[in-house]
């Protein structure tokens, strides 16, 4: 089996708030020319497949687009296009993305946020293949994950005491209870740190689902990437990445944490930090900063906590539970209030 080269040029927009202060470079951003660290094998292109069309003997195309985080990891991806139509090739090349990997954006040689890849993929079977047997599932919310404490403390030694960071991709069959086990290392970067070893130490703190579509996920394979950065050596900083919102306050929760104030006029923003906690859940939030002052915006903000829930692991292969996070709040007065899209 082969593929076509890969080709990437596309334009991004930032759609959530980081987690910490405003990250240099956002706004919209071309990567052209990116380069690739893992590309595309047969190997991973045959092990996504579409059964169905495998089995048919139906090749295909896929042209996808994903936003590109500060470790390189794609994510946020949607199906452009694809051929045929409803043969499934478009997901196939989307479960494929935790396997690549790629230079991320930088601003004053400093990686960011911030980019976008438009990757197209040519599904061509040679001959002579032969479809897995076990489905690949991709698992973008998890019920439990690693803590932000536990991930620093399986950080490996050499890595820590050379301060660099890396990225793993396990390669793991679900069990019974949506546990997991028989976790490979499939990809580390950079090699020779132990990160694969430390990674797989932490595979017993996901739980996926049980169940997708009434069938059982037990035998199914899926692969999770674990990302370590040097911040996590500062128990001062906890990374966690970009927020992925699971649930938030509706527009009628959110003027109803609005105070009455017939002077209240233009544009009201609020940011909270608050601390991430079991399931994902924030609590011990903080005002950052209201504007404008002195209106009791900010008081009246934090009742809305009980309604913000994020993913417990972050699609760039972080921590969330025992992170902080920055909740933006943003009110046109006289019209909807907004708050972080999920």
């Amino acid at each position: 089996m082969n593929t076509k080269s890969v080709a990437v040029v596309a334009l991004t927009v930032l759609a959530t708030s980081p987690t910490r202060a405003e990250e240099p470079g956002a706004g919209n951003h071309v990567i052209t020319n990116p380069d690739w660290v893992k590309k595309p094998t047969p190997e991973t292109m045959l092990s996504v497949w579409p059964k169905a069309a495998m089995e048919k003997g139906i090749d295909g195309k896929a042209v996808i687009s994903c936003e590109v985080s500060r470790q390189g990891v794609m994510k946020n991806c949607v199906v452009v296009s694809e051929f045929p139509a409803g043969a499934g090739f478009g997901q196939a090349a989307i479960a494929m993305t935790p396997q690549l990997l790629l230079s991320p954006m930088k601003v004053d040689g400093v990686p960011v946020d911030g980019g976008r890849v438009q990757m197209p993929l040519t599904f061509k079977d040679s001959g002579g293949s032969t479809f897995g047997t076990n489905p690949t599932l991709t698992i973008h919310r998890w019920t439990t994950a690693p803590t932000f404490a536990q991930v620093a403390a399986a950080y490996p030694k050499k890595a820590r005491d050379k301060k660099l960071g890396g990225r793993v991709v396990l390669d793991c069959k679900l069990a019974a209870a949506g546990k997991l086990g028989d976790c490979i290392e499939f990809a580390a970067q950079p090699p020779g740190l132990n990160l694969g070893l430390a990674a797989k130490t932490l595979a017993r703190y996901f739980t996926g689902p049980e169940t997708v579509e009434g069938k059982s996920t037990k035998g199914m394979s899926t692969q999770i990437i674990v990302v370590f950065t040097p911040e996590m050596l500062n128990a001062n900083i906890p990374t966690i990445g970009k927020p992925d919102w699971v649930a938030l306050p509706t527009a009628r929760d959110l003027a109803a944490a609005l105070p009455t104030d017939n002077s209240l006029t233009g544009t009201a923003r609020i940011r909270l930090d608050c601390a991430v906690v079991v399931e994902g859940r924030v609590e011990d939030c903080k005002i950052i900063s209201e504007d404008p002052p002195a209106k009791g915006l900010g008081t009246k903000a934090l009742e809305l906590v009980k309604y913000f829930q994020l993913t417990v692991w972050s699609q760039e292969g972080l921590p969330t539970v025992g992170g902080r996070v920055t909740i933006p709040i943003r009110y046109e007065l006289g019209a909807a209030p907004t708050s972080p899209k999920p």
